[in-house]
């Protein structure tokens, strides 16, 4: 039995509960998806500004699989670069796993490393990561970018993407002296 049936969601609304906190702080997330011609579902997480990131702003990304597959093509490309049949085929596995009816929630953190190949080295020294990702060498190096992600399962396929910028701003001297 064939049915016409619409898969499409969208995000209807992304809502923080602060868009400007410290390190170290909860921010609340709330979106909202509508599927076409369907009833609006909520999701709610919470999580955790890490302590020790700098004041700045950062990308908050609420997408479906497609726009995870892209984000994680630009960020961490050097997962999908087989150097053998294993990888490839580990590639191939990790792609075909993300899946179309997700919700992903994804809290971009600054360049803290480098991938080398394949290799991830996220805490790496800055001078040790100028001498890796020098031109001279045969190896092929990129920034290690990393992030906070929740997934949600969606009853349909999320289409469309929303970025909100979440600016994290560090403790002034009075900051501290009343931090509780």
């Amino acid at each position: 039995r064939i049915e016409a049936k619409d898969i499409a969601s969208r995000i209807w609304s992304v809502n923080v509960s602060d868009g400007s906190v410290k390190p170290g702080q909860q921010v609340d997330v709330t979106v909202v998806t509508e599927k076409y011609l369907g009833a609006k579902r909520k999701f709610e997480y919470r999580f955790k500004v890490p302590e020790d990131l700098k004041s700045g702003e950062y990308d908050l990304i609420v997408t479906g699989g497609r726009g995870y597959l892209d984000f994680l093509r630009q960020k961490a490309g050097a997962r999908f670069v087989p150097d053998n049949i294993n990888s490839l085929v580990g590639a191939i596995d990790e792609i075909l796993g993300i899946g179309r009816d997700k919700l992903y929630c994804i809290f971009v953190l600054p360049p803290s490393g480098l991938w080398v190949e394949r290799a991830e080295l996220p805490d790496l020294p800055g001078t040790a990561a100028m001498v890796l990702a020098d031109s001279k060498r045969t190896l092929r190096a990129q920034p290690w970018v990393g992030w906070k992600e929740k997934v949600f399962e969606v009853d349909g396929v999320v289409i469309d993407q929303k970025v909100l910028k979440i600016r994290v701003e560090e403790y002034g001297l009075l900051g501290i002296i009343n931090k509780d």
